[in-house]
This record gives structure tokens, C-alpha cells and sequence, in this order.
């Protein structure tokens, strides 16, 4: 299963105070689970991410949780308290004191040493934040090199990380698999176009068991 990132955050908001959040971003089947209420916006939520791996966009979804709710980190890493308000826009805009600075610097040492990822990441629902949006355009001559592979003999094979629709998306424009063309050259794809097979789905740590996998089941 696809794991996600996290980090704590001390953010400054618009009123000058500050506030610790939980932020979490990761594939959005991962993050969708861990969602509040992710029911009131399942459908749009699919949809839309469908329809941008379609077009081989990599997706990955935010979500936030404000810390005040776990005692624990909160205590931990300020054991005093948060840094203060910064009550006039004078004070906002201006640089953050050095004892503000000191106490960011203690909290992320301590944070180091007592915060593990799943106090984090595995401590109640968050709030949905955002989804993010990244265009890795194949190289230019990608499609050129995987078809004089292919008409040389030679097996291609694609190990990725993305969802199967952005895998999909890849696979087309690389020319690995067949795509949209005329009647007459669909019907003389289908009959020369390699077997699409899915040799396995590994867990995070493990990646180097199919490239063994692809190794041992290669022809002789």
C-alpha cells in the first residue's frame, strides 16, 4: 500500500496567531480514507481525480489537522505554550523575535527525538486542503527509442509509481501500448501490440522483489 508524507507545521495565520497543524499529503485513494466527511465530496473528489490521470497528470492530495485537538505533541514540543500572538500588523509583518525563533528551534529538535511519523499521520480524521496537480511530460524522443526497441524485439517493460490511470496515460504516449488511431492502423496495432500484463503491486521498501521478478521472467 502507498504510504504518505507528513510534517507538523507552525503557521502564522491572518489574525497573528499562531497555530500547530498536522499536514499530510500522499496518493488520493491513501488520503481519501483519513478525510472528514469524505463522503459530502466523494463524487466530485473521484471525478476529478479520474479525469486529471487520465490526461497523466501525478496527483497528490492535502489534508490538515489542527494540533490543539492532541494534547500529547502540542505539550511536547511547547511544553510552555505556543509562541504569542502578534497582535499589530506592525508586529506581523515584521521579522519573527529571536525568542520566537529559539522556540521553533526547540520544538523541531524535540520533535526529532519524541514525534514519530504515525503520531502523526495515524492519530484521527483531517481536513481535506487541497489536491495538487504535476505534469512530467515524456521526453521528446521517448516514443521514437520504445518503438525501435520494439521493432528490434526487445521487451518493454514500465515499473512506476503513479495510479493506473496516469500509468495508463504514460504508457500511450510512450507507444508502449496502442492508441487512438485510424480504423485500418487500430486493426494492425491490435494484432502487433505486446500483452499489457501487471506483474505485481509491491509495498513501500520492497520495489527491488519486481525488478527481480522482471528479470527472472524475462525470455532467454
Amino acid at each position: 500500500t502507498r504510504r504518505c508524507s507528513s510534517a507538523l507545521l507552525l503557521v502564522l495565520d491572518a489574525s497573528g496567531n499562531f497555530r500547530l497543524v498536522k499536514v499530510i499529503k500522499g496518493a488520493p485513494d491513501q488520503i481519501k480514507a483519513r478525510i472528514r466527511n469524505e463522503d459530502l465530496f466523494a463524487s466530485w473528489y473521484d471525478d476529478e481525480v479520474h479525469t486529471m490521470s487520465s490526461k497523466g497528470a501525478r496527483i497528490i492530495t492535502l489534508a490538515i489537522q489542527d494540533v490543539e485537538n492532541d494534547a500529547i505533541i502540542s505539550s511536547t514540543l511547547f511544553p510552555r505554550g505556543l509562541p504569542l500572538s502578534l497582535s499589530s500588523k506592525r508586529a506581523r509583518d515584521a521579522a519573527v523575535s529571536r525568542k520566537t525563533l529559539s522556540t521553533i528551534r526547540k520544538a523541531q529538535s524535540l520533535a526529532a527525538k519524541f514525534v514519530h511519523r504515525s503520531d502523526v499521520e495515524d492519530n484521527g480524521l483531517f481536513e481535506f486542503a487541497g489536491l495538487a496537480y504535476f505534469s512530467a511530460s515524456l521526453r521528446p524522443s521517448t516514443p521514437r527509442v520504445i518503438k525501435q526497441l520494439q521493432c528490434s524485439g526487445t521487451r518493454i517493460c514500465m515499473l512506476t509509481g503513479d495510479g493506473v490511470e496516469a500509468a495508463i496515460s504514460v504508457a500511450l504516449h510512450a507507444g508502449i501500448i496502442g492508441g487512438k488511431t485510424n480504423r485500418k492502423e487500430r486493426r494492425r496495432s491490435d494484432r502487433s501490440s505486446a500483452k499489457v500484463t501487471v506483474l505485481d503491486i509491491v509495498k513501500d521498501g520492497v520495489k527491488s522483489k519486481l525488478v527481480w521478478k522482471l528479470i527472472e521472467s524475462a525470455p532467454p
